[in-house]
């Protein structure tokens, strides 16, 4: 089997059982919990799709076989093209986040080019241990969350100078079978409802972080693990409110959580860095950059949904022919384009890594993410100022079900004849929830796969401004 059909992934959530705690209760079926459920509602889109949506399979340079692009190599420039063509059709599916496989396909993007360089420079197996892992999550269509992101406690300290050791992720006992390791990673998208953890060094390592430079793999599920689930305040809403109150009820949650390791034990064959902390470095580079290069696309997508819910609002309010509401559409649409349009420029440009896959540009894959994080939230902005303060003001659900008040919002909600005060409630929702207001967008735009500085310090790095100021002496004589 080398795509599943959407019931067979449902059967593999049923199966799933993760040590998962969710509003300080443990969440026993994560298709039965709402918030787990609608994180695989999403993630379901990937599969059931697949055979009719060209752009999310892909040929196996392992086995010759159709698997999911999900758990691809990039091993061409039109691998890097098909990438983001399917990020940015797959977001406006759903309005979620599918990060339980679009995270961990950025993940194996980073470790198959790195256990490479590892293999060459120091005589280990790990490319080939990490290619046998990756076969098998082809084969099965695994879905894998990519997880990099530490606690790092004091920020000021590198791994092995911290008070805490557990802190970091790192190992704890070397045997002859495996490894033990402890620590936790923050924020894991998709974590609680994936098949597989791929795990990552947060950061380059240095000789007295040794133990801290480490990446593995395991199954969601694996005894040592414990998982507590994300609780922004958007969340709240669903352990109360239903239908149109969710904004999007299907899809709409994040769906990370804090993932523990307690002595967890990892045979050598699923252990892909272990101390060589040479090349953490590039790890981490590597995976940043394909994180930043497919969250521009999905961003995009993300801006799409907003700009249809911004002229559905728009008709709602008869306010589709002023001038300045259809100049901010225009706007939005330039913001997303231009983002993506960089991150199109970063596969234009991009280079093939000693393993013989392929990498976006570095430059122009970090210009492209500070862009998408600018149209996120100039988007929410223009998606306000269209939309009216009833975005921030309309009432639930229940009240519209209260015979006390019933009659009084759908004679005093309704806009332009014909809308109903419900379905303009609903269409509310929804932009609050795209906003920001009822989920995570915006901060997680901004944070997921790097804050903006962390985005300059390499825009820094690959953009070399000495040869303009030579140019500006020559042209003016000086």
């Amino acid at each position: 089997m080398s795509i599943m059909t959407k019931e067979q992934y449902f059967k593999t959530m049923h199966d799933l059982k993760p040590n998962l705690y969710a509003f300080g209760e443990k969440v026993e079926d994560v298709m039965e919990h709402p918030m787990t459920r609608a994180n695989i509602n999403a993630i379901s889109i990937t599969y059931e799709m697949a055979e009719s949506r060209p752009v999310l399979t892909a040929t196996s340079h392992l086995t010759g076989e159709k698997v999911s692009r999900f758990t691809h190599v990039h091993m061409t420039q039109e691998d890097l093209y098909n990438r983001l063509e399917m990020m940015r059709w797959l977001t406006p599916q759903h309005g979620g986040c599918v990060g339980a496989r679009c995270v961990g396909n950025d993940a194996i993007q980073a470790v198959y080019a790195t256990t490479y360089d590892i293999d060459q420079d120091k005589g280990t197996k790990y490319h080939d241990y990490f290619k046998k892992w990756l076969q098998y999550v082809q084969d099965n269509d695994l879905s894998v969350a990519g997880m990099m992101t530490d606690i790092k406690g004091d920020r000021g300290l590198k791994p092995g100078k911290q008070p805490d050791p557990d802190s970091f992720v790192h190992v704890v006992e070397r045997r002859d079978d495996g490894i033990i390791v402890r620590g936790a990673k923050a924020h894991m998208s998709g974590a609680p409802v994936t098949h597989e953890f791929l795990v990552l060094p947060t950061e380059a390592m240095t000789e007295g972080d040794v133990d801290y430079a480490l990446s593995f793999a395991i199954p969601n599920g694996t005894p040592g693990v414990t998982q507590i689930f994300e609780a922004p305040a958007g969340n709240f809403r669903w352990l109360k409110g239903s239908g149109a109150d969710l904004g999007n009820p299907k899809y709409g949650i994040h769906g990370a959580s804090l993932v523990v390791f307690d002595n967890v034990f990892v045979p050598w064959e699923r252990v892909f860095m272990c101390g060589e902390y040479e090349h953490s470095g590039a790890l981490v580079l590597r995976f940043a950059d394909m994180h930043r290069f497919t969250f521009s696309a999905c961003k995009a997508g993300h801006c799409d949904l907003a700009a249809g819910a911004a002229v559905l609002a728009a008709e709602q309010l008869g306010t589709e022919r002023i001038s300045h509401i259809a100049q901010k559409v225009m706007s939005m649409v330039e913001l997303s384009e231009g983002s993506y349009a960089s991150s199109l420029a970063s596969a234009a440009r991009c280079s093939q890594t000693p393993c013989g896959s392929f990498v976006p540009h570095s430059l122009y894959v970090n210009i492209a993410k500070v862009q998408g994080i600018n149209a996120v939230y100039r988007t929410a902005e223009y998606l306000a100022e269209i939309a009216g303060g009833l975005v921030c003001t309309h009432p639930s659900q229940a009240d519209f079900d209260n015979p006390e008040t019933k009659d009084i919002l759908e004679k005093y909600l309704p806009a332009k004849p014909g809308t109903s005060a419900r379905d303009r409630v609903k269409l509310l929702r929804f932009i609050e929830y795209l906003m920001g207001q009822g989920s995570v967008i915006p901060a997680e735009s901004c944070l997921g796969g790097g804050a903006p500085a962390a985005c300059r310090v390499s825009i820094k790095a690959n953009a070399n401004i000495n040869p303009y100021k030579e140019m500006v002496k020559k042209i003016i004589d000086l």
